[in-house]
């Protein structure tokens, strides 16, 4: 497979399917991206869509759920360190990336993340790193990955709820992972279907 071309910058539509005995399809999501800018000295994409927004632009119960996964966090961290590689499985650095994916600058990869080609996860203080599931054995992103980014991207809280979505088990995908599926090259339209199902959802909170 060929390395990706960041100049080519045109996302494809996520038109999944489902026969008519299924759940409805949800309507389109349009809910505004957050940006958050990594500072100067740390060489890091700039742009991660969907950072964590601050306090004082989220509801109450928002900012109740967000001390509870930080308490959980907290407390996982002290137990066994930080619990997102163990989930995820490993997390690469913006210069393995590069190499992998077989792009000439840090630059392109900015371009990909920024494109929501590659799902980028923001850490403190203000670096990135990219989960490995998302590469195929040629190290190029799995095709339907930039359309799952694309539909969660606008109303996820973070990037990182995005690969929970991706590496937990659906029960509407038969107790498997979307990643499992989009591994196996099995339906992948199945997969975008309950993407756009989440995302509705996502949009209610």
């Amino acid at each position: 497979m060929a390395p990706i071309d960041p100049s080519n910058n045109q996302r494809r539509s996520a038109n999944g399917g489902r026969s008519s005995g299924d759940r409805p399809l949800p309507a389109p999501v349009n809910r505004a991206t957050a940006v958050a800018v990594a500072p100067p000295s740390v060489r890091a994409v700039t742009v991660v869509p969907n950072e964590l927004p601050p306090d004082e632009e989220l509801t109450e119960a928002e900012i109740r759920h967000r001390k509870e996964l930080d308490d959980f966090l907290l407390a996982r961290r002290a137990e066994r360190g930080d619990p997102w590689p163990e989930f995820l499985g490993p997390l690469l650095h913006a210069e393995e990336v590069r190499e992998l994916v077989g792009l000439a600058s840090l630059d392109d990869l900015d371009e990909l993340v920024q494109q929501w080609r590659i799902l980028a996860l923001p850490t403190r203080p203000g670096g990135v790193v990219y989960p490995a599931f998302q590469f195929d054995d040629d190290g190029q992103p799995y095709p339907t990955i930039a359309e799952v980014i694309e539909l969660l991207a606008p109303v996820a809280v973070t990037p990182y709820t995005i690969a929970s979505w991706l590496m937990s088990p659906n029960e509407f995908l038969g107790d498997a992972t979307p990643m499992h599926l989009l591994r196996t090259e099995r339906d992948p339209q199945r997969v975008l279907t309950e993407a756009r199902y989440a995302a509705a959802h996502m949009e209610q909170f």
